[in-house]
């Protein structure tokens, strides 16, 4: 039930799939004994060859001019770079 300690190995059925899991690891360096040796240029022909990829700088921005003004019912302020003194004098609160 609720509240009751689970310790060890996950409380049953996995504790020595997960121990023999981690004396596996803890092997050090015998660890990879049972790998196979691949020789150089083996088991490359079944991989894609990367194709290096000039770097493709993205084009700039066009600069579109600054926008700050009311149009209908909301407030369009865009393309403000560096304008840390914009405020709008006469908010109404059906303005958005």
């Amino acid at each position: 039930g609720c509240g009751r300690a689970v310790r060890g190995g996950g409380g049953g059925g996995g504790g020595g799939a997960a121990n023999a899991l981690f004396a596996e690891i803890n092997q050090g360096a015998n660890i990879t004994s049972h790998l196979k040796h691949v020789k150089k240029g083996e088991g490359l022909k079944d991989r894609p060859v990367p194709v290096a990829k000039a770097a493709a700088k993205p084009a700039a921005a066009a600069a579109k001019p600054p926008k700050f003004a009311l149009e209908d019912k909301r407030w369009c302020v865009e393309y403000q770079k560096g304008a840390k003194d914009l405020c709008v004098s006469e908010p109404l609160v059906k303005h958005t």
